[in-house]
């Protein structure tokens, strides 16, 4: 499993920020061989557009030359923000971004290639394991 810890908003900002990116890296590891390194970037990317209304704290990122998943400024991001509110922007983030690659390449190749994954998005998402889907 990707995050040995839930992330909760009882945690502070910083354990929330560090949480976040690991998940991020393993992600990138994950993905990368199947969707290449700038598939993977686009992704997040694209994930951090889509929430700009509801958490423009994410333009500091934006704002970069090109985005990338393993960039430190997620960290530098969810740590200056108060716990509830890192803990939102990291779910709104990652459940983003899980929509965006199932769209992309469906429920099933998803499913497949983030395994041990899918519990932490089904988790976050207030999903069932009885459907057996990401």
């Amino acid at each position: 499993m990707v995050v040995a810890e839930p992330i909760t908003r009882e945690r502070d900002a910083s354990a929330i920020a560090g949480t976040a990116v690991a998940l991020w890296q393993r992600l990138n590891t994950i993905l990368s061989p199947v969707l290449g390194r700038r598939g993977v970037d686009a992704l997040y990317e694209r994930s951090l557009i889509l929430i700009f209304n509801d958490y423009p704290e994410f333009t500091q990122i934006y704002s970069e030359c090109a985005p990338t998943i393993d960039s430190p400024s997620l960290d530098a991001v969810l740590t200056q923000l108060q716990p509830a509110r890192a803990y939102a922007a990291h779910i709104a983030l990652t459940q983003t971004f899980h929509s965006l690659l199932v769209e992309l390449i469906g429920t099933s190749l998803a499913e497949q290639l983030l395994d041990s994954d899918c519990d932490y998005f089904r988790a976050r998402k207030g999903v069932s394991h009885a459907r057996g889907r990401c």
